[in-house]
């Protein structure tokens, strides 16, 4: 009796064992269901030459700098490249070098100055992504879309201001 009572014990410990299992694997496939849409990463789209040629790229990266550097809340305007309104666009290696001729060598730079650090290396598809968020933003607003590229564009600017709210929230820059 003795034996087939512990050979009954131990069937009973494994259907336990199998049924804690189980739910185990429950609970972890509803907690990632739940965790999924927080944590989803977007699709970033492939952008293209075609869609974004390099000189729009560019102008861009630079756009943005500028948006970033000036103080949208006191509206003063303060770009680092005022050139490329006029199509006359930096090298690349000149973007950070603007950065350090404006606030110098040091590590004490304000948030402004580190966000359009990091926007100048931000990959085309980032870059890409948010000059179609202006173009959209305009748009819903019935503005031409072409004025996004216009210096202190109060919509992009906004979506700028945005930007670097966001990143000064998370403690990025």
């Amino acid at each position: 009796m003795g034996v087939a009572n512990k050979a009954k014990n131990q069937v009973k410990r494994r259907q336990k064992a199998a049924v804690k299992a189980k739910q185990r694997i429950k609970d972890r496939k509803q907690e990632k269901k739940t965790l999924i849409p927080a944590t989803k990463r977007v699709n970033i789209p492939k952008v293209t030459e075609a869609m974004f040629p390099e000189r729009e790229e560019m102008f861009w990266r630079c756009h943005g700098m500028n948006m970033l550097v000036s103080n949208f809340a006191e509206g003063t305007w303060t770009p680092l490249f005022e050139s490329i309104y006029e199509d006359r666009l930096p090298k690349p290696e000149e973007l950070v070098s603007a950065l350090l001729t404006k606030y110098g060598p040091n590590d004490t730079w304000p948030s402004e100055a580190k966000a359009a650090l990091a926007w100048s290396v931000q990959n085309r598809e980032v870059i890409y992504i948010y000059k179609m968020e202006c173009v959209k933003q305009l748009m819903l607003k019935d503005l031409d879309p072409k004025i996004a590229n216009q210096p202190h564009n109060g919509t992009v600017w906004g979506i700028f201001a945005g930007l670097l709210k966001s990143l000064i929230e998370q403690g990025s820059v």
